[in-house]
């Protein structure tokens, strides 16, 4: 999962407004108030990489299952296959490129993008400083860890259009940065429980981390 989550980010210069909560409530009140709403989400994305001059050094595209509170399946598709997923019990990411699959315990404590989006929010308060916003029509939260070695990250943001999630962007230590771009969003979807099972194809080397045995 760390791979994943320490792309680095493209960040648009926009105009961005710092506003009074809309709804009477903390910030981090108003993001686990939308995340509620979800029970599964399904999403397409295309991701673009900058270096921390600016420089765009990667671009792909894949898409995205949730079904809360700890089942996911992030696929990316181009420029090379991967893919990591969460069943309840471990998260599984392979590489397609190198024929390696890593197997490592599920935490409902992390502090990853997605188990983010999984817990609702619950470790806001305790691992992040949260900044409520108003850009351009779209609600952003601005999540800037208080310990970047533990999150893997330095800040990462979420923007909702309505109750919909329609961007991420990534900060990471060096200044790279990745932003997400969602499209073809479903709020609730049903899914299969397929999605979010996995066996390792014949073959690849299986790598175990953290398993305690």
């Amino acid at each position: 999962m760390s791979k994943i989550m320490r792309l680095p980010i493209v960040i648009s210069c926009l105009l961005m407004l710092s506003i009074s909560s809309a709804w009477g409530a903390s910030p981090v009140e108003n993001f686990s108030s939308i995340v509620a709403h979800y029970q599964t989400y399904s999403a397409t994305f295309i991701q673009t990489t900058t270096s921390s001059e600016g420089r765009v050094i990667a671009s792909g595209q894949g898409r995205f299952w949730l079904n809360r509170p700890d089942h996911f399946r992030w696929q990316s598709e181009k420029p090379s296959k991967q893919i990591l997923v969460g069943d309840g019990h471990y998260v599984w990411n392979y590489n397609a490129d190198l024929m390696q699959v890593t197997k490592q315990r599920y935490s409902s404590q992390g502090q990853a993008p997605i188990q983010l989006l999984l817990s609702g929010g619950k470790a806001l308060s305790s691992h992040f400083r949260v900044v409520e916003k108003e850009e351009l029509g779209k609600r952003a939260y601005y999540l800037t860890a208080n310990s970047p070695e533990d999150s893997g990250f330095k800040q990462v943001a979420f923007y909702f259009h309505g109750k919909e999630l329609v961007r991420m962007q990534l900060e990471n230590t060096l200044g790279q940065k990745t932003i997400f771009r969602f499209s073809e969003i479903r709020i609730n979807p049903k899914l299969t429980t397929e999605l979010f099972s996995f066996q390792p194809p014949t073959g690849v080397d299986v790598i175990k981390n953290d398993l305690g045995s």
